[in-house]
């Protein structure tokens, strides 16, 4: 008669092993969907961070080229300057020959005139 209820106890245990496993399986595959999103995340912030990374070299050399020209027009400004500033000379020098050569200009005929014939 013992082995009448140890027999009920068996396959009670053994149903309640069976529903622990079967637990535990789910648990395990729940992880495992669990598991498998994070991984499905992060290589998208990986390829995120790779976009962003090849535009901020992009940007990068971007700037220095426009660095570049800024310094290019910075030295065409200078020039430019340079040859006004030389300009402003040789107006300054002809200006003052061209009263010199009016001056001239004026004794000359007040000399000639002198000599009417």
């Amino acid at each position: 008669m013992l082995s009448v209820p140890l027999a009920g106890r068996s396959a009670e245990a053994a149903k309640e092993i069976r529903e622990l496993v079967e637990n535990t399986v789910h648990c395990v595959s729940a992880g495992v969907r669990q598991v498998q999103q994070a991984s499905n995340t992060i290589q998208e912030v990986v390829d995120s961070v790779s976009s962003v990374t090849v535009m901020m070299s992009e940007i990068s050399r971007s700037a220095q080229e426009q660095t570049t020209g800024i310094n290019e027009i910075n030295q065409a400004v200078a020039q430019l300057d340079s040859m006004v500033q030389k300009n402003a000379v040789l107006v300054e020098a002809s200006s003052a020959s061209s009263g010199a050569l009016q001056k001239q200009a004026t004794e000359l005929a007040q000399v000639v005139g002198q000599f009417k014939i």
